[in-house]
């Protein structure tokens, strides 16, 4: 019996062998002919193999490639690889179609070649209107009127169920000198068919270039998931996809990424379940549902870059939180970031965002950036742009977020505003208007270098550029404060062509404050030896209108104003000098020292000055002091005079008056860094009260004494 069973097997295995080597005479070159026609078929070129392929039937049926190659060096994309064994249904082929069932490939090599990005299309007039693309310019949609799905299950059919790379790589590289290369890859498909989850597990390594003559960065790559194409909706599931650091990436944490995301294209819906990233310093999660049906056809505009200006419409809600340091985000990018370092450095915040009717509405913000709490909500329109809403912040310093030094035009101008549409068949960019605002702002307290505002409380309106603060309210040097800014923004057409930036503003503000400590006033203001903080106190009070262009505030300043005080105290310790010099004019005067006495008071201990007022007009820069006044009832100040903002002099002019002595011509001219004193007693000597006979002895040793001592 048992001799009778193994001739059964040997006689098997005898007919199965026959049968293989019968199949193969026979349909070997049906095979061949049928994988050729197969590729160039769905590829549009034929496959070179620098050997003929051998089939095999055990374990299964199967074409086994040597070294070949698929497009030319100067093709856009090419593929080559050493070795590729093709595992192929047998039962499909004896029906008379060609079915891949499996793939193993070792070095396959993919060069894809760009060329540099496009410039964009000539703008169109601003505020000229364009027709949207036509529906049937949407990538959903091919020239046969097939789906996306229907398209992507197509190649499904004709892609292996199972794939493995060994040691691939895949290079872009672009004319201006970028790369990205992607190397040493093993990569493992499983599952892939029509209506099916296909599973992905991948790894390699990636070396790029942000920009021509670049440094190299290198990173390692991880990637574990599962992709679904069915019932309408593409939907991913990321198990773990991992970017690690090696080389000039600028971060030395690993980023990951986690989640399940669905996406349905013909009716543009973006789900998301749990998406959390962890990015260099950052983690971020979002969940919810976003229908935009225009998505797909705006990322299909821009090929190349994506496009400027982004028209969504639709409906939907998102949650988000995020946590961490954006810096290190920046860093990684290759992004300069700010020179001082708490600048971005920890931010904690959480949203809650829904889509209407193309507008985006920020329900609900809270949380902090770098100490400074803000919550509030938000309602953005992109078509036309507008925003309004309500924003409150805590602690604001924006001196924080400054520039690099050099780099301010940059940071001040702005990238294109711009759409792109489709009109007549060509492409065109559409200049968008300045957004439509309307926000209540307010601010616990902002910090600007040397100046303190607490409890602002500002409405922001306007379009078309031009936007207002009025009211604005805020509480600074123990006054609470009133004031009003108009601000006029540089034309976007201006922006789109380069001759402008965001610096060419024009401002005009109007301000009112009441008991203001005036110490306080001069601790924020530029310090300057002629007068020190700690030389004046008292209150006072400041009514001005007053307009500039950002660019060049000191040389386009304009307007008018008041500033007076009730009462005020004053210490000129530079009047030391003249006080010096009045000695000698003292004894050659018969030893008068009343008047001595009180200015030598004015420059040690200070005199308390009943009132004070100084009017003031300013034109391109230059400040003309129409009335300036001291009064107290020893002493009287007063002059006149201009003040030159652009050149930094000044030249003013007066008198002190003592009581019971003299009136003194006094001037202030120099620079407003290091201005000097003078009495100009040489050219006012009759001015003096001193009743001098004209011609006697007495003025003439005095004439003498005052060529020696004012000059």
């Amino acid at each position: 019996m048992f001799r009778k069973i193994v001739l059964g097997i040997v006689i098997t295995l005898a007919l199965a062998v026959a049968g293989g080597w019968m199949f193969l005479r026979t349909q070997g070159d049906v095979i061949l002919q049928k994988f050729s026609h197969l590729v160039e078929k769905n590829t549009g070129k034929p496959l070179h193999m620098e050997t003929l392929p051998e089939i095999s039937l055990f374990p299964g049926l199967s074409l086994t490639l040597g070294p070949s190659s698929w497009g030319e060096q100067e093709d856009a994309v090419s593929v080559s690889f050493s070795r590729a064994s093709i595992r192929l249904s047998a039962s499909a082929l004896l029906a008379g179609r060609m079915e891949l069932t499996g793939l193993e490939a070792d070095d396959l090599q993919i060069l894809c070649r760009f060329p540099s990005a496009r410039p964009p299309a000539a703008s169109s007039p601003a505020g000229q209107s364009a027709s949207p693309a036509a529906a049937e310019d949407s990538p959903v949609q091919d020239a046969a009127g097939r789906s996306l799905e229907e398209r992507v299950n197509s190649l499904l059919a004709l892609a292996p169920d199972a794939a493995i790379l060994n040691r691939a790589s895949i290079v872009l590289t672009w004319e201006d000198g970028r790369s990205c290369a992607f190397s040493d890859i093993a990569l493992k498909l499983t599952n892939a068919r029509p209506n099916a989850t296909l599973g992905l597990e991948a790894s390699g390594h990636v070396s790029f270039r942000q920009k021509p003559n670049d440094v190299l960065r290198r990173a390692g790559l991880s990637l574990e998931s599962n992709l679904a194409c069915k019932n309408g909706a593409f939907t991913a599931i990321v198990h773990k996809a991992l970017i690690h650091p090696e080389e000039h990436m600028g971060f030395t944490q690993d980023a990951a990424l986690s989640g399940g995301m669905s996406w349905t294209p013909e009716s543009g819906v973006l789900e998301l379940n749990r998406l959390e990233t962890s990015m260099p310093g950052l983690t971020l999660s979002a969940s919810g549902t976003l229908s935009a049906p225009d998505m797909a056809r705006l990322l299909a505009t821009a090929p190349h870059d994506l496009p400027e200006h982004v028209l969504l419409k639709g409906t939907g809600g998102i949650q988000a939180s995020c946590k961490g340091s954006p810096r290190l985000l920046l860093q990684a990018l290759g992004r300069n970031p700010f020179p001082d370092e708490t600048a971005l450095s920890a931010l904690n915040a959480s949203a809650v965002l829904s889509l209407k009717s193309g507008h985006l509405v920020l329900e609900k913000l809270e949380g902090s950036l770098d100490g400074t709490s803000f919550s509030g909500s938000l309602d953005a329109g992109i078509e036309p742009p507008m925003l309004r809403g309500r924003l409150n912040l805590g602690e604001l310093v924006p001196t924080r977020y400054a520039a690099e030094p050099g780099t301010e035009e940059n940071s001040a101008s702005i990238p294109r505003v711009t759409e792109r549409r489709t009109e007549n068949g060509a492409t065109v960019l559409v200049v968008q208007p300045w957004p439509a605002l309307d926000l209540t702002l307010t601010v616990e307290r902002l910090v600007w270098r040397n100046l303190l505002l607490n409890n602002i409380q500002a409405r922001i309106s306007g379009d078309q550029g031009t936007y207002s603060v009025n009211p604005l309210t805020f509480t600074a040097w123990n006054s609470h404060a009133k004031s009003s800014v108009d601000v006029v923004l540089p034309s976007i057409s201006s922006l789109v062509s380069g001759g402008g930036s965001l610096k060419d503003t024009d401002v005009r503000l109007q301000l009112s404050a009441e008991d203001m400590d005036l110490r306080q006033v001069m601790e924020t203001l530029p310090r300057f030896k002629a007068l020190r903080p700690d030389q004046i106190s008292g209150k006072g009070r400041v009514n001005a209108r007053l307009g500039f262009n950002a660019a060049d505030a000191a040389g386009t300043l304009k307007g008018q104003g008041s500033i007076s005080a009730s009462p005020l105290h004053l210490r000129l310790t530079d009047l030391a000098s003249v006080t010096r010099d009045l000695k000698g004019l003292i004894t050659l005067l018969g030893g008068r020292t009343q008047g001595m006495e009180k200015i030598e008071r004015l420059t040690s201990s200070g005199t308390d000055f009943e009132k004070v007022l100084v009017t003031f007009s300013s034109d391109k820069g230059v400040i003309s002091v129409t009335d300036a006044r001291c009064v107290s009832p020893e002493l009287e100040l007063s002059g006149k005079g201009t003040i030159n903002l652009p050149k930094r002099t000044l030249d003013l002019a007066g008198s002190l008056r003592v009581a019971g002595a003299a009136s003194l011509p006094v001037s202030v001219r120099g620079t407003l860094d290091k201005p000097s004193y003078h009495l100009d007693m040489g050219k006012k000597l009759k001015n003096i009260d001193l009743s001098l006979q004209p011609g006697g002895r007495l003025e003439r040793e005095i004439s003498r004494g005052l060529g020696k001592l004012f000059k």
